[in-house]
């Protein structure tokens, strides 16, 4: 079982010098511990921890061959994983013809509010400057009141 684990992921890494598999038996079951290269631990692990799941399934293939039990664990690098700090995002503000709301994803309410505003401004139609004669203009904002609550 070492030699599979060390022929698949040597074969993955960047630095296959750095690649070491502890092997403990007791009984029917088989403890594997793999040790990489820290800045080869994202490669071994995968996107969302595709490539380890699949070294498992193969693994689990060979220990059924060998009737036994198996169990990968990936070590940490040294000094261990340290969580990020919460982010926080700053507010964000709309800006439609001179009104300026703050919607934050903290207040729900405020960005509800500032998008149904937004929402209302943006009903608005637009117009041309060669439609901007008086007659246009009354016409526009007769609609605009019409559909408007």
């Amino acid at each position: 079982m070492q030699d599979l684990i060390l022929y698949i992921v040597k074969s993955l890494v960047t630095n296959p010098d750095a690649v070491s598999v502890e092997e403990q038996r007791d009984g029917g079951e088989v403890n594997l511990l793999l040790t990489v290269d820290p800045a080869d631990m994202g490669l071994v692990i995968g996107k969302g921890g595709q490539t380890i799941k699949s070294i498992r399934k193969v693994l689990i293939v060979k220990a059924m061959a060998d009737n036994v039990r198996v169990n990968l664990q990936l070590a940490e690098p040294a000094g261990g994983y340290k969580k990020p700090e919460e982010a926080v995002s700053p507010p964000v503000e709309t800006v439609e013809e001179g009104l300026i709301k703050e919607a934050t994803p903290a207040n729900p309410k405020k960005s509800k509010k500032a998008k149904k505003e937004v929402g209302a401004l943006e009903e608005v139609p637009a117009v041309d400057s060669a439609e901007k004669t008086p007659a246009a203009v009354e016409s526009i904002e007769k609609d605009h009141k019409e559909t408007t609550p």
